[in-house]
């Protein structure tokens, strides 16, 4: 495992799971119980329904446990919320893919780099502030949307609203982490989400001494600042590495630091694979 000092907390934002259960996609089986001991396996039930590519929950003697979220994954998730990932937060968009836009940022990121801004990050003041490269708080500017019907909050969903790097703060300088074009509105389960998979290409960067090219995509509800999908994609030139991961920016599920761990996995098995390839003789030539 890596030895790059993550926060496993980052203020509540993320938890710490004692119950996961870990899902291979490609065998479509339940290969490790973590936190439940002696489970029969006729108390293991995988769902049937499906959100994208993933068994909605897997249950254990009746209680189910549901992902952090549903996209097209492979390899090994962990099944470790009692809350479903559901869409519950709505846009109330007219002409759907009309009404969005997006918002990119594209960065390298070296071992230099890292150096500097972070490990400097709790000596670096974010100045300007979000809110003042903004011109408002996030959850005024959602509060706004609300109150003009663009977006459905229920009332039973207890949600807080960030501005989210696109690229993180503790990858960039100053002047191009704190800039508009950097910043969206997400929820702060969100911005939760977003960190695992930083603290996975930081650590990826620390470990393997290499510099990726990073491309975060968000797509946002069209003349406003709120997300609704982030996409995350990490390459690494010399070997053509490319890792690609999407978020949902409204989600109300806290993901859990476990998801860093197979995020980071995911990272370095990609990477392996691409070099032992490069170095795989072709038919009819040499090593």
């Amino acid at each position: 495992m890596s030895r790059y000092n993550w926060n496993k907390t980052l203020f509540g934002l993320r938890t710490n799971k004692e119950i996961k259960i870990k899902y291979n996609v490609e065998s479509e089986n339940v290969s490790v119980i973590e936190g439940i001991d002696n489970v029969d396996p006729d108390d293991i039930y995988v769902s049937q329904r499906k959100g994208f590519n993933l068994p909605l929950y897997i249950s254990i003697s009746g209680v189910p446990y549901y992902p952090s979220k549903y996209e097209f994954l492979k390899g090994d998730v962990y099944y470790h919320s009692r809350l479903p990932p559901f869409f519950q937060i709505k846009i109330n968009d007219k002409n759907d893919f009309l009404d969005y836009r997006a918002k990119e940022m594209k960065a390298r990121i070296s071992p230099k780099m890292l150096e500097e801004f972070d490990k400097s990050q709790k000596k670096r003041p974010r100045v300007p502030s979000q809110i003042e490269v903004m011109g408002e708080s996030a959850r005024d500017h959602v509060s706004s949307l609300i109150d003009r019907e663009l977006v459905t909050v229920p009332d039973d969903v207890n949600v807080q609203w960030h501005w989210c790097h696109l690229v993180a703060f503790t990858m960039l300088p100053t002047n191009r982490a704190q800039a508009k074009r950097n910043l969206v509105v997400g929820t702060a389960a969100c911005n939760g989400h977003m960190a695992n998979i930083e603290a996975a290409v930081k650590s990826f960067v620390y470990e393997s001494g290499r510099t990726v090219s990073l491309e975060v995509t968000a797509t946002h509800l069209a003349d406003t600042q709120l997300a609704k999908r982030i996409r995350y994609r990490v390459w690494e030139p010399k070997s053509g590495a490319l890792y690609t991961e999407y978020f949902d920016a409204l989600t109300a599920v806290k993901s859990d630091y476990a998801d860093f761990e197979k995020i980071y996995e995911k990272l370095m098995n990609e990477y392996n694979n691409a070099c032992n390839k490069l170095l795989k003789p072709t038919p009819g030539g040499s090593a």
